[in-house]
C-alpha cells in the first residue's frame, strides 16, 4: 500500500531463502516486480514457481499477461491454453484467450 518496495523485496527474498519450495513467495515476489515494472525478474520469479507447481493458476494469469503486456502474444496464448487446461471456468484467461485468438485470426487475413 505504501509502495515500500525495497522493504517488501528484502521481505519476500527472506521468505524464498528460508523457504525455496513454497510457491506462493515465488508468485508474490513477482507480483511485486510487476509492481515496481521489472518485467524481466517478474518472469524469471513465476517461471521458477511454475517449476515447482506448473498448475499453479495464478503464476500462469500473471506470465500470459506480462507476455501479452509486452506483445509476446504467441507466447501469451500458448500459457493461456496451459492456464484454461487447468482452470477451464478462468473468466479472464477465458476473455483473453478468445481476445488473442481473434486478433491472430485477423492478423492471418
Amino acid at each position: 500500500k505504501d509502495k515500500n518496495y525495497a522493504v517488501a523485496n528484502d521481505l519476500m527474498d527472506q521468505a524464498i531463502g528460508l523457504y525455496p519450495d513454497y510457491v506462493e513467495a515465488w508468485n508474490s515476489r513477482a507480483m511485486l516486480h510487476l509492481m515496481m515494472n521489472n518485467y524481466s525478474m517478474a518472469i524469471s520469479d513465476l517461471s521458477h514457481a511454475l517449476t515447482i507447481e506448473p498448475r499453479h493458476f495464478g503464476s500462469l494469469n500473471g506470465l500470459a499477461g506480462i507476455l501479452r503486456l509486452t506483445g509476446k502474444q504467441t507466447m501469451a496464448l500458448d500459457v493461456y491454453r496451459r492456464l484454461l487446461e487447468v482452470y477451464p471456468m478462468h473468466r479472464g484467461a477465458q476473455r483473453a484467450f478468445i481476445q488473442l485468438t481473434e486478433e491472430n485470426t485477423d492478423e492471418a487475413l
